[in-house]
């Protein structure tokens, strides 16, 4: 239901983003804060021992986002963080043989590697206030104007968006979602024939990045992975 009153001030900028949006909207915002996370962990890690503390003790960076930040930040900054987790580790391998309650729950850990990554708790909590954000602003004109323009949101986010909206809120976003989809399906099986025609010269924008929007829209941004609850 639309709110009479339309959106707060606050909100005009996200309603201006999400309408130049031609990925999904949510997970852009969600890649942009993990972008700038990593970009100052590593300076982090190698100059603040509290950071350095945090990060290294076990569990607290999952296997993918341990690789991750290795990409990004220098063997010689990160070798004091990795000494850290080594020597955690080692404890914890002491305890697995220890027996007791601390070896249960690093056994638990070892299964779901994500439940206390401080990286996936952080995007986590990102998504939940990124999500009531976006369905606040979906519940006024301007919001929903804007999310007619945008290229919508991916499959997941488009489920999370319609979670507890008002049945007419929900039908708007999920009618304009199967265009969205049905859109891209047209622009994907366009862009394969004039590939295969050798007509490269005839394809339209929309059907030149039908293969890496579909990605996203089916997939989220590649390198954006993060504890799911």
């Amino acid at each position: 239901m639309i709110h009479p009153d339309g959106i707060d001030a606050s909100l005009n900028d996200e309603g201006v983003k999400l309408a130049a949006s031609k990925q999904c909207f949510l997970c852009g915002k969600l890649w942009k804060n993990t972008l700038d996370l990593f970009a100052r962990l590593p300076y982090d890690l190698a100059n603040d021992p509290g950071t350095r503390a945090d990060y290294a003790r076990l569990g607290a960076l999952c296997p993918f986002h341990l690789w991750q930040l290795a990409s990004m930040a220098s063997a010689t900054g990160l070798s004091l963080t990795l000494a850290d987790i080594a020597d955690n580790m080692s404890f914890g391998l002491g305890a697995l043989m220890g027996g007791g309650p601390e070896a249960g729950d690093r056994l638990d850990l070892l299964s779901d590697p994500g439940r206390r990554c401080r990286v996936c708790s952080q995007i986590d909590r990102w998504e939940k206030d990124d999500l009531s954000d976006v369905r606040l602003l979906l519940g006024s004109r301007e919001g929903r104007a804007a999310y007619e323009k945008s290229g919508g949101f991916c499959f997941r986010h488009t489920a999370l968006v319609i979670e507890g909206l008002p049945r007419e809120d929900a039908e708007f976003i999920v009618t304009r979602s199967r265009e969205n989809f049905s859109a891209l399906a047209r622009d994907l099986r366009s862009y394969a024939r004039k590939r295969e025609e050798l007509r490269r010269d005839l394809l339209q924008a929309d059907e030149r990045s039908a293969f890496s929007r579909a990605l996203i829209q089916f997939g989220g941004i590649k390198y954006l992975r993060y504890l799911h609850r």
